[in-house]
């Protein structure tokens, strides 16, 4: 869609007069004479009207408490509009900046974040059918277990070095407990793309109201914005996402895997049981499996191995810091029982 006909649809669907549209990889960003924030975004595959409907109607029932980056309503009342066939959503531009998972205080800000969407959405299940998901957390590991079980034989042929690490990546992998049966801590609505892009640490936009100044009150939260592959899951496939974008930033040291499950245990009420459980599918290494992905996907290039070096790294700090909070959790035994062996 050209520029010309973006100004076009927003004039004609929305009463937005464009002051300016800066393109953003797949979306665009506008800014109108009033200083309204607005993105455009295509419509997905899964973005049809009734499923924009309910997650707007949801983005308003839980605010103030939360916010969503929700679409905006046409001047007809429609969630999609279009031009010359493309259809897609207007929604709010919020003011901030991604979350750095870096930092620990801001990734444990964002694991609360998730967490109060899904104690939230508890009342909506009904309300939201559009998002019901045949593909959970248990079909996702099975498939990660999967390609690891599928790549790493290739891979050790491509670079012999790796067997070094091979009793340590298959013991992470095989200490998941998930098999293709129920949800290991129940059914919440989840985000299921809980990347530190769409995690916004709002800076507070002023608005202009009767001519003075006011201060957003969401300032200085986290709000959620892309909701795509979001869908009813295992609450658990936000808080494994999370964590392992934050390895991949900044491998967890020593006591962090524990106040990672200590808030998520004060939020969720889990069972002891299902704490352990929770505690086995964060030492998965995921961050290993998605390099060793893409070296395969690659061709297996002598130049992909510093990559997944860097990925091997980060999943042997992962193992250091969760054996050590692992164990002062659940003892010595437990652990043994849970990975036995890793450096053989």
């Amino acid at each position: 869609m050209t520029d010309a006909a973006l100004v076009r649809l927003l004039t004609r669907e929305y009463g937005i007069q464009p002051l300016c549209i800066l393109p953003i990889k797949t979306v665009w960003g506008v800014v109108d004479v009033r200083g309204g924030r607005y993105i455009w975004k295509p419509a997905g595959r899964h973005d049809g009207q009734r499923r924009l409907l309910e997650l707007a109607r949801f983005a308003q029932g839980i605010a103030p408490a939360l916010t969503l980056a929700a679409p905006v309503f046409t001047r007809g009342g429609r969630m999609l509009s279009g031009w010359d066939g493309q259809l897609g959503y207007l929604q709010p531009w919020l003011a901030g900046r991604h979350v750095l998972l870096s930092n620990p205080d801001e990734r444990l800000s964002a694991l609360r974040t998730l967490l109060q969407l899904h104690e939230l959405s508890q009342s909506w299940l009904s309300a939201l059918p559009s998002f019901v998901q045949r593909a959970g957390l248990a079909a996702r590991m099975t498939g990660k277990l999967r390609t690891l079980h599928s790549v790493w034989p290739q891979a050790e042929a491509a670079w012999p070095a790796l067997a070094r690490a091979r009793g340590l990546v298959f013991a992470m992998a095989g200490a998941c407990p998930v098999g293709p049966a129920e949800p290991v801590t129940g059914v919440a609505f989840c985000h299921r793309d809980a990347a530190p892009h769409n995690l916004i640490w709002l800076s507070g936009q002023s608005k202009r109201e009767a001519s003075q100044a006011v201060q957003d009150p969401c300032a200085g939260r986290i709000a959620l914005i892309d909701f795509d592959r979001a869908g009813w899951d295992d609450p658990l496939v936000d808080v494994m996402q999370l964590f392992n974008h934050s390895v991949y930033f900044a491998p967890p040291g020593a006591t962090e895997v524990r106040r990672w499950m200590d808030a998520y245990q004060q939020a969720a009420a889990l069972s002891e049981s299902t704490e352990e459980r929770a505690w086995r599918l964060l030492l998965f290494p995921d961050v290993l499996v998605r390099a060793l992905a893409e070296w395969y996907g690659q061709g297996l290039p002598a130049r992909g191995r510093l990559r997944v070096s860097a990925a091997l790294h980060k999943e042997r700090q992962r193992w250091l810091a969760w054996q050590q909070d692992y164990r002062e959790r659940f003892g010595a035994t437990q652990l043994r029982r849970v990975v036995a062996r890793p450096w053989s």
